[in-house]
């Protein structure tokens, strides 16, 4: 004979006695492995996206996450309706505020202190334009054949751009840091610059 496993969640104690006393209104639902069965308040879920009754459940349910479950059936349009919704930019919190902060005054007879600055902020250095990986390595792969930079040189080139002299580590960081890669090229023109 089969057995069968059953999982009850209850929101309370006197929700679960009005259950078992037959008292409660009973509702069956499917439940997915990556969905659970809270609901949300509110009109918008975990990213930022409004309620939309024509795809999202009439409960308001939320997956683990926290994001709407589409109704049955919509699944597919949930998800284009996401990823517009992201791709718009919408759910994207706002950076935090810049506080501005001042430099206490130099004791007498020492040098002023610099004062702090961030790329973009006024007195700052502009940043540094985007160069693309195989464009770094094309030129540091030409440099070295060239007999322009040696291996020790281009190692304390990678401290002062990745923050590493692990060939392999900096490596990586030169594949998703943009801000590294234009370092590291930036040094790079120094020995050899673009025509």
């Amino acid at each position: 004979m089969p057995k069968f496993h059953v999982t009850m969640e209850f929101n309370s104690e006197e929700e679960m006695i009005r259950h078992f006393s037959g008292k409660a209104e009973t509702r069956v639902t499917e439940s997915t492995d990556d969905a659970t069965e809270q609901t949300n308040d509110s009109d918008v879920d975990s990213d930022g996206m409004p309620y939309d009754p024509d795809i999202h459940t009439e409960t308001k349910a939320v997956n683990a996450d926290g994001t709407w479950k589409a109704r049955r059936g919509k699944a597919d349009e949930a998800k284009a309706a996401r990823e517009a919704f992201k791709a718009a930019g919408a759910g994207v919190t706002p950076p935090a505020a810049v506080v501005e902060t001042t430099v206490a005054p130099a004791m007498p007879g020492s040098a002023p202190a610099p004062a702090a600055t961030r790329p973009g902020m006024p007195g700052a250095a502009p940043a540094p334009a985007p160069v693309s990986f195989d464009r770094v390595f094309s030129k540091l792969t030409g440099m070295f054949e060239a007999g322009k930079i040696d291996s020790p040189t281009a190692l304390q080139f990678y401290e002062k751009s990745a923050g590493t002299s692990d060939a392999a580590a900096a490596a990586n960081i030169y594949q998703t840091n943009e801000t590294a890669r234009a370092s590291l090229f930036k040094l790079l023109c120094e020995i050899e610059p673009e025509l």
